[in-house]
């Protein structure tokens, strides 16, 4: 602790008065180890982070960076551009009617910079009853020792700078409300793109890439062999006949997405979500943009796998009631027939409703129909439900289950342990399965019609076409 204390009491400042620069009634000034230097666009994100978090009262915002050269240089730039940034604060403070602020900029555990705002119109910058905020921006959250070190040093920093430009001390409750901006670097793997709107203004859309939480073993062994001969294995052999597209039709809850991440894993490659969420756009043009832009980024990438779950939001066009949807459809025939983009997996409960073009061979070669689990399916996702819950049961009470849950869905099976669990505080027994089940209602003769409606979809498509679909003497 008191290496830290010299690190941060030791470090060399170039104090600034600012004051001619705030708006009336306003003083302060800056101190850092950096020189400053003109105004900069680049700063502006890290000043509406600020702005952010003192409108919005949480304690800690955090701004993620691809590595540590990126945290390096953005702190550097904080520095560098102190005066500008204090200066845009300077008309919040009055906004907020905040008496005074203080900014401090931590690299390292060490403080490289210091800011002061005060209003200046108070009898006395000592007065107890001035409404004091601190920012804190950060590369790393130090713990509360740590914290309480450095605080206690920036206090004593301004306070003699205070001294130094108004011969006076700072309140001493201008720490009571702390708040933190965590500058850090981003520890999963996430896909950047940049987007510019039509009035100038740059951001960046994040693209998380997930790890597959199910494997190949977990499908139907029938449809898990169609699988691997028709789709894993030409893509592992990056062979030029190999499908770029699947569509996943089934009704709700029967494993269309568990059965994308199986694909995925037996590619060993990653998840993209796609949501109309994340590309679309109030602004006229701009959501045709984001989607290009969006492919653009993700054809970098050959270890990932493109998953639009839910995709019946693109209906057939003649449906359409505004002409930037056409418009948005139009972009996706265009991504689908790209031979550069990676592999697209789509899921829906209602294929009749999907743009045809879309799922047309060459876009979506495979389509994949999938009915509700037969009774080996039923055991085999319990006994996988079961271990990754830690839940305690015997290969009895899990036959006993398989024969009383006819036409259960994936989803519904899962409801039905966890709830059993529940009632057997993590043990399944028979008592528990007889209370679990009182609590469901399944239409047997609705899932019937469901499961022949799906036959009769499945020879309607002109793709290759992949079935797990149970006779109703295998349910």
């Amino acid at each position: 602790m008191e290496r830290l204390s010299e690190m941060t009491k030791n470090k060399k400042m170039t104090i600034i008065d600012i004051s001619e620069y705030l708006p009336r009634s306003l003083q302060g000034f800056i101190a850092s180890s950096i020189p400053n230097i003109d105004a900069d666009e680049s700063v502006i994100k890290v000043i509406s982070k600020i702005i952010s978090t003192i409108y919005s009262g949480v304690n800690r915002k955090v701004i993620f960076v691809r590595d540590s050269e990126t945290q390096n240089k953005l702190l550097s730039t904080i520095l560098s551009h102190l005066k500008q940034i204090v200066i845009h604060l300077a008309t919040e403070v009055r906004l907020l009617n905040v008496d005074s602020l203080a900014l401090i900029v931590i690299r390292n555990k060490q403080i490289e910079g210091l800011a002061y705002i005060l209003n200046g119109a108070k009898d006395s910058i000592e007065s107890s009853d001035l409404n004091c905020l601190t920012i804190m921006i950060v590369d790393k959250l130090s713990n509360n020792e740590e914290t309480k070190v450095i605080i206690e040093h920036s206090k004593k920093m301004l306070n003699a700078y205070a001294r130094k430009l108004y011969r006076k001390s700072l309140n001493p409750h201008i720490f009571d409300d702390v708040r933190f901006i965590i500058i850090s670097i981003e520890n999963r793997d996430v896909i950047r793109v940049k987007l510019r709107e039509e009035y100038g203004r740059t951001t960046i859309l994040r693209l998380p890439v997930f790890s597959p939480q199910w494997n190949i073993n977990d499908l139907p062994d029938k449809l898990k062999m169609d699988i691997e001969t028709l789709i894993v294995d030409p893509l592992n052999i990056k062979a030029k006949y190999a499908p770029r597209g699947i569509l996943l039709i089934g009704p709700p809850g029967v494993g269309k997405s568990v059965t994308a991440e199986a694909i995925a894993q037996a590619l060993t490659k990653g998840i993209v979500r796609l949501t109309p969420s994340t590309y679309r756009s109030m602004w006229y043009g701009m959501t045709e943009k984001t989607l290009n832009n969006i492919f653009a980024s993700l054809k970098k990438r050959k270890d990932i796998v493109v998953l639009i779950d839910d995709a019946d939001f693109l209906v057939q066009r003649f449906n359409a009631i505004h002409e930037a949807y056409i418009a948005e459809v139009n972009i996706w025939l265009n991504i689908l027939q790209d031979p550069l983009r990676p592999l697209v997996i789509m899921t829906t409960n209602v294929p009749e409703i999907i743009d045809q073009a879309l799922i047309r061979p060459g876009r979506l070669d495979v389509v994949i129909f999938m009915g509700y689990p037969d009774k080996y399916m039923r055991k085999k996702i319990i006994k996988r439900i079961c271990e990754s819950y830690n839940i305690t049961i015997n290969d009895q009470i899990i036959e006993e289950i398989v024969q009383r849950t006819r036409w259960f869905n994936a989803a519904e099976l899962d409801s039905l342990i966890r709830m059993a669990a529940s009632k057997g505080h993590g043990i399944v027994n028979d008592d528990a399965i007889l209370w679990a089940l009182k609590r469901f209602y399944i239409n047997e003769l609705e899932r019937k019609t469901i499961q022949e409606n799906l036959r009769y979809y499945a020879t309607r498509f002109s793709n290759l076409v992949l079935t797990y679909i149970p006779n109703e003497y295998e349910i």
